[in-house]
């Protein structure tokens, strides 16, 4: 038998309790991956301004929305740091612009 019981769902009170229990049950990447997706989505859907702009816009909301994954405890200290370094190297590419 498997030691959890993945359609008890009666410990779960609220969506970050799902999101907690589906990232210990892909062990730990569910957060990194929701990252990922996200930067991809608000990237293609701000393509139509060039892409220094959409890609400081995406990093930067990316980089807020991991603040909220690090307080869950689906991501890791070194992830978050990432992404704020990946927003600050688009800023200066962004800032430096043509």
């Amino acid at each position: 038998m498997a030691p959890y019981n993945l359609t008890n769902a009666s410990s779960m009170n609220n969506i970050a309790d799902l999101f907690t229990t589906a990232n210990q049950l892909s062990n730990y990447v569910f957060g990194p991956i929701i990252l990922v997706v996200l930067w991809f989505i608000i990237f293609i859907q701000l393509k139509n301004y060039s892409s220094k702009p959409a890609m400081l816009a995406a990093s930067f909301i990316t980089s807020i929305v991991a603040i909220f994954l690090f307080l869950l405890g689906m991501i890791s200290q070194a992830i978050l740091i990432l992404c704020f370094v990946i927003a600050a190297i688009s800023f200066v590419i962004n800032w430096h612009g043509d």
